[in-house]
């Protein structure tokens, strides 16, 4: 069992509540039922005595949220950045001090000058199919309240720390905040995550130095340009039997050998049936 299980279980009560409700099937029959419904919680992000961000968030894994939020706006580069990090329950607030030169704005990013491409990393087809089999299992909250996104870190070949979040950027941030606070390399990881992908959150995983980002749902038009420019691997509609891949910078010409070939044996397969 993940870490971040037993603490969903120990706030199960923050973390949403039952209602009952009534629906009206089209055969007119009316039925009382319950269901469980997330709660919103806000949290302020308060750094060197400034409240710099209010975020509306599940309550779960409050200081890595707040690392990750750091750190995929460019204001802390590393762990060594942060001097000081707390949370306090009571007022959902946490205070971090750091060294920072206050050139990010309070709603934006640090700037497109501060955004590198990312290093290739060498993946493998099994490597997200496994992942796409764990997001087909569930995560605890969301199998209660179909309302929560997700987010998987993947490290050394293994899944190393998943969580969710009633929004898709918290769930990431937590991730990247788990990986700055516990010593991981996000440049050698793989992300996986429950929602779609545009372009800001391409964003968030180049500044994060994340070199592959793995989604169950789509990137639009945009989030593909920006991950062309800066390197990163892009993959959508991850599932069980199936993954779309929109840009790969990491297999280099044995793998489009191999691609090309497959694609034209499909081609001709499809022909010949036609």
């Amino acid at each position: 069992m993940f870490e971040g299980v037993e603490i969903i279980l120990e706030k199960e009560n923050q973390l949403y509540k039952n209602i009952v409700y009534t629906r009206i099937g089209r055969d007119a029959i009316y039925r009382e039922e319950s269901q469980a419904v997330l709660k919103e919680h806000t949290l302020d992000i308060c750094v060197n005595g400034i409240r710099l961000e209010t975020i509306t968030c599940s309550l779960q894994y409050l200081e890595e949220l707040a690392a990750g939020y750091l750190y995929t706006k460019g204001i802390v580069k590393c762990r060594e950045d942060m001097e000081e990090i707390s949370l306090n329950e009571e007022e959902n607030k946490v205070t971090l001090r750091v060294k920072w030169d206050g050139s990010c704005t309070r709603n934006g990013f640090a700037g497109d000058r501060n955004m590198y491409p990312v290093r290739p990393l060498l993946w493998k087809e099994e490597q997200i199919f496994q992942l796409a089999d764990h997001f087909a299992q569930g995560t605890p909250v969301h199998k209660k309240t179909w309302a929560m996104h997700s987010c998987f870190l993947w490290h050394e070949d293994k899944i190393v720390f998943e969580c969710e979040d009633i929004g898709r950027h918290n769930a990431f941030d937590k991730v990247a905040g788990y990986a700055l606070l516990h010593g991981i390399g996000l440049p050698e990881c793989i992300i996986y995550l429950s929602g779609r992908i545009p372009a800001d959150m391409v964003r968030k995983a180049v500044m994060a130095k994340v070199p592959v980002l793995v989604s169950k749902a789509v990137p639009t038009a945009d989030g593909i340009e920006m991950a062309e420019e800066y390197g990163l691997t892009l993959i959508g509609a991850a599932r069980q039997d199936m993954i779309r891949v929109y840009t790969d910078f990491s297999r280099g010409k044995e793998y489009e050998n191999r691609r090309i070939n497959s694609c034209r044996r499909e081609k001709q397969k499809n022909g010949r049936d036609s």
